[in-house]
This record gives structure tokens, sequence and C-alpha cells, in this order.
């Protein structure tokens, strides 16, 4: 194996899968490394939107799909339920593990390289290569770094492009994967995503059936006061007494979620950031894996023009990377944030209204056929002034 590429990715999530995949399709020298053995598991629902699927613009094989998902049902904080479907398809549920490990291979059979268990503990940079130092004491050495290494990943902290993200700018989520037996599973609707808007400040909690399991979890902004072990538990138990089924959620993982639309540096010398990694997470829903797929394409085209051009500083890479992806995202992101903050004023009132002036519409979000700048505040504020004065 080659130690100086075009491109090092370091983490082979969504987004570094995708970045590697189309640097090696562009004939690009490109390796992933991740500290972890693959299939490894993920702390996620397992929900990938239909936009999310046509990034890819692969098909997947049955064992990656659980279910398709035609719908959301929504539950305000008395458990009264509004349904929203479809006619066609607006995502599917997955194991993590396995669609991940999808993604990689994907990237192999384009000629990416992959490295397990190689945990990066340093970068350094030389004159013409950034010098990625691993645990074991080899060193990866590549004209770019992609790092696709989640929120808490080394490749920022490293080259000084961010140590910590702020407080008021993150989310907490707490998740974990239970397995029913067929009596306890057909308690929710396989086709169907589950949204609990019950006592969660500021957050959601989460049902999303699989072929023999659900994952189950809480999402919500980052508070000081609120023990995330102590909100999830007692999510579960009501969702435990409202579906009638016992189940045990003693094993469960906490992570944060940055969320999209704030400003932040995202490129340095000879290096990008994507996906979670950026901070590109829907700040309404906590949805990143489209945003992964899509910062990753646009990393990986990035890439390519800089080789080409030889050109490698951080201004080139916030003009032709940055600047794209802020263009593509913080505009919806930004809208997102003011969504959210009329919609956790008051939930129920929320509900109601979707239940109301929903329609079919919704599902063109999910399908990516619009984006939260298509929604129109003219007629909402006028009504949550005159619900909630």
């Amino acid at each position: 194996m080659s130690n100086i590429y075009d491109v090092i990715v370091v983490g082979a999530g969504p987004s570094g899968a995708m970045a590697a995949k189309i640097c090696a399709e562009k004939g690009l020298n490109v390796i992933i490394i991740d500290k972890q053995s693959f299939p490894r598991d993920k702390p996620c629902g397992g929900g990938v939107s239909k936009k999310a699927l046509d990034l890819i613009n692969e098909n997947l094989p049955p064992s990656i799909i659980e279910n398709y998902v035609y719908g959301f049902r929504l539950y305000s904080k008395n458990f009264d339920c509004i349904e929203l479907k479809s006619k066609e398809f607006v995502g599917i549920t997955t194991d993590r593990s396995k669609f991940d490990s999808f993604l990689v291979d994907l990237a192999i059979k384009k000629g990416a390289k992959f490295l397990q268990n190689g945990k990066v503990v340093n970068i350094e940079f030389s004159d013409n290569n950034a010098i990625c130092k691993l645990k074991n004491g080899d060193e990866i050495e590549g004209k770019i770094i992609i790092g696709a290494d989640g929120a808490h990943g080394i490749v920022a902290r490293k080259t000084n492009i961010r140590q910590n993200w702020k407080l008021d700018e993150i989310g907490i989520g707490i998740e974990a994967t239970i397995s029913l037996e067929n009596n306890s599973l057909n308690s929710f609707h396989k086709n169907y995503l589950e949204l609990y808007f019950l006592d969660i400040p500021h957050g959601y909690g989460w049902v999303f059936p699989k072929s023999e399991s659900i994952s189950i979890g809480v999402g919500y902004r980052y508070d000081r006061t609120i023990k995330p072990r102590d909100l999830f538990k007692k999510f579960c138990e009501r969702i435990s007494d409202y579906k009638s089924i016992t189940f045990s959620a003693d094993e469960f993982k906490v992570h944060i979620i940055p969320a999209g639309g704030f400003k932040r540096n995202i490129t340095n010398n000879r290096v990008l950031l994507v996906g979670d990694a950026a901070g590109f997470i829907d700040p309404l829903t906590g949805e990143g894996i489209y945003y992964a797929l899509k910062s990753g394409k646009i990393a990986a085209q990035t890439c390519y023009n800089a080789i080409q051009n030889g050109i490698f500083t951080e201004q080139y890479f916030y003009n032709s990377y940055q600047k794209k992806c802020e263009n593509e995202f913080n505009k919806s992101f930004r809208k997102a944030i003011k969504i959210s903050s009329i919609f956790y004023r008051n939930t129920t009132l929320f509900l109601n209204f979707l239940k109301n002036y929903s329609g079919e519409g919704w599902s063109d979000f999910a399908t990516g056929k619009r984006n939260y700048e298509a929604i129109s505040f003219r007629f909402i504020p006028d009504y949550f002034l005159k619900k909630l004065l």
C-alpha cells in the first residue's frame, strides 16, 4: 500500500465514502482511513431520505433496506396523532453498519484504498503535503486531507480549524436499537416513522421500525440542566406505556449534533471538513446523511480541481469549497432555525397547523423536490401571534 496519496479521507461514514468514491472515479489516488473495523456500530436512527438515496445513485441490495418509508406519524404531548403519508416512498430505514459498509465498498470498487483500525493521532504538514500520523507509528502522506471523522473528529482539532463546538450551536442525541418480538413490533407501522413531541425541551423523540427491531431515541438542543440518561429513560417508559409493550433500553449511545446554519470555518491549507465534522446537520430535524453525501461530492470535485491547478491554500479551499457549501446549504439551514424557533414555542399548536394545511406538499421536502427556502412565512406569523399572545 502506497503511503503517498492525492487525497486522504479520514473517516469512513457517508461523507467520507462518497468523497472517496468520486475522487477515485476522477482518477485520483485516494485512501480512506477509519479508526474502527468495518462493519461497525453507528449511533443513528437509520432513516435515509429519498433525496439522499438519489445522491448515491446506486441500486441498494435488499439486505441494506429494512423498510420503505411512506410517511410520518407525529404525536403531540397528549399522544394525539397526525399522519402524513405519501403515494411514493420518501425514504428507507436501514442498519447503519450495513449501509455505511455498502458505501465504502462502492468507493473501493472505484479504486479507493481502505485502511481499517487506523487511528489518526496527529496531522503535520511538509512543504508539499499533509501527513497523517497513526497510533501504530505509521505515516500516510497526501496532497489534501478530507476530514470526514464526525462531530468529535481529530482533523478539525489538529489542523486548528476548530477546537470545540459552541454550546448554543449543538444538540444532543440519545439512541438505542431494541429487538422486539412480532407481537410487540406490530405496535408500530413498518412504513411510518414515528415522531413524538412530548416533554422534550426544544426537541423530540422518535421510533423508527425495522424488520426485527426498533430504533428509539431522543434529540434536543443542548441544555446543561438536562441529564440525557434520565430524559431517554422517561421517553422509553412513556412509549412502553402508550404501546402497552415491554422492552429494555439499558444500552444506549449519546452523541452531539452540531446544527447547521451557523458561520464556521471548515477549511485550512490542504484540509476540508465534510458532513458532521463540518456541522452540516438540519437544525430542525437533526437529519445529516443527505448533507454528508452532498458535501462529500462537493469536496471531491474541489480536490480534483485543486490537484489539476496545483493550488492547496486555505483561500482557494474557502472560495471553491466553503462558499459553495454555504450557498448550497445555509439559506435552507437558517430557514430551518427560524421554523424551529416557531415550532418549539408550541408544538401542539404547530401540529394542528400541519393537520389543517399539510396536504401532499410535505412529501416534496422529504423527496428533495423542495427545501425550506420554499416555505413562505407570510401567513405563519399572524396565525401564531393570534394563538400565542
